[in-house]
C-alpha cells in the first residue's frame, strides 16, 4: 500500500520575488527613491529651515523604515490587524 504523498503549502505571494540576500527585488528600489526625493525637494522649498527640516527628517526616517525587508508583515500598534 502506497503512503499518502504530503500536501506542499502554496508559496507566499511576496516569497515569490524575493532573493536569498535580505529579501529585497528590483522592484522595490524605487519607493524609498522617491521618498527620499519628495524630502530634497520639501527641504529646499523651505529653504532648509531647522523646524521644517527635523520634522521632514522625522517622517522620511519612519517612512523609509517601514520600508526595510525586515518589517515585512510586521504590525506596530496593532494597526491593520483585521
Amino acid at each position: 500500500m502506497p503512503l499518502p504523498r504530503e500536501k506542499t503549502q502554496p508559496r507566499d505571494a511576496h516569497q515569490r520575488g524575493t532573493r536569498a540576500t535580505g529579501g529585497v527585488v528590483p522592484e522595490s528600489i524605487p519607493l524609498p527613491a522617491a521618498q527620499v526625493v519628495l524630502f530634497l525637494l520639501a527641504s529646499h522649498g523651505t529653504d532648509f529651515g531647522r523646524q521644517p527640516l527635523g520634522l521632514n527628517l522625522l517622517v522620511l526616517l519612519v517612512l523609509v523604515i517601514a520600508k526595510l525587508p525586515a518589517l515585512h508583515k510586521v504590525r506596530i500598534l496593532g494597526i491593520n490587524k483585521y
